[in-house]
């Protein structure tokens, strides 16, 4: 029922050994790149810290009235939500399906190799973690933000708990975090890429998401291998019901947070606030904040699915 072909699903066991001996040399976390980071160089007050193209209120009249200086500000806290929502990521998300994977809890990934890969990916997790907890404290420091806004848990982990509090047996709660793990890790470039690819706001802030990005081209191939060891060594009822689960996962990702960007708008009294969030929460263009789903194609293309995934790649 799942598989679209009889072609059997191959493991690139070459692959993973290189990631595992390749770390060393390759990892952000062993290299000298954070000391770059961490310097005030090339700070432009002057500059956003985060794009106005992906304020999904930016052009909205009543938004378009506020103060330039109330506008600045909420840019500010664009980028404080951008860095908890990539730290929730890894820390609530990617990180968990990797402990699972570590403790054997799925066929397939349990060699050597695997486990090695595993645990260097978790170490750059936390690394990652680092640097962007780091980006967010920076940023306060020098725009001087004592404010205190509430920032809920990511809308990719709040959904997550969400679709497992309607489950009840434990093997489909775990392939769920294990799926939604995948899909944020051969996903998380096209994340990064919104900032690290950017040259309309501070220079660091493109530079912390760039390093970020570099690592986890790596990743993306290792969770590749991941989902395709994992998918072999499932019955045919749980193959059904992960590939059923990936578009969720991958809606769970994309998303817009509105509950945050609601917050922040309440928090400088912005007139019509909960309007402006139902207004674009209405407008199907602005349901996501990515739109590029080629890391759940090439899952299921790997693992032959693709016209068994109810998603619309385009």
């Amino acid at each position: 029922m799942t598989n679209d072909h009889e072609s059997p699903i191959e493991i690139n066991l070459p692959l993973i050994q290189r990631l595992m001996k390749n770390w060393p040399k390759r990892a952000s976390v062993r290299g000298c790149y954070f000391d770059e980071f961490k310097s005030n160089d090339n700070y432009d007050p002057a500059l956003p810290d985060y794009p106005r193209a992906l304020v999904p209120f930016w052009d909205h009249p009543s938004f378009d009235r506020i103060a330039d200086e109330i506008k600045f500000k909420i840019l500010t806290w664009g980028w404080i939500v951008y860095n908890t929502r990539t730290i929730h990521a890894e820390e609530k998300v990617v990180n968990p399906s990797f402990d699972l994977i570590l403790q054997d809890t799925f066929e397939g990934t349990n060699s050597f190799e695997f486990k090695s890969v595993i645990q260097q990916s978790l170490i750059d997790e936390r690394f990652h973690s680092y640097m962007h907890f780091n980006a967010m404290f920076i940023t306060k420091a020098l725009r001087n933000v004592t404010d205190k806004i509430a920032i809920p848990d990511s809308i990719t982990y709040r959904r997550l708990l969400i679709h497992q509090d309607g489950e009840g047996e434990r093997w489909k709660k775990d392939l769920m975090t294990l799926a939604a793990g995948i899909v944020s890790e051969t996903s998380i470039n096209a994340y990064l890429s919104l900032l690290s690819k950017c040259n309309t706001v501070q220079p660091k802030h493109s530079l912390v998401s760039r390093l970020h990005d570099i690592d986890e081209y790596a990743h993306s191939s290792l969770l590749v291998e991941v989902a395709k060891s994992v998918f072999v060594a499932l019955s045919h009822r749980e193959k059904d019901f992960f590939t059923s689960y990936l578009p969720r996962a991958m809606d769970a990702f994309c998303a817009q947070d509105y509950a945050a960007w609601k917050n922040i708008l309440l928090h400088y009294k912005v007139e019509g606030a909960e309007e402006i969030i139902k207004d674009c929460e209405r407008e199907k263009e602005k349901e996501k904040l990515v739109n590029d789903y080629t890391g759940l194609k090439k899952i299921a293309e790997e693992l032959n699915i693709l016209k068994s995934i109810d998603y619309e790649f385009n």
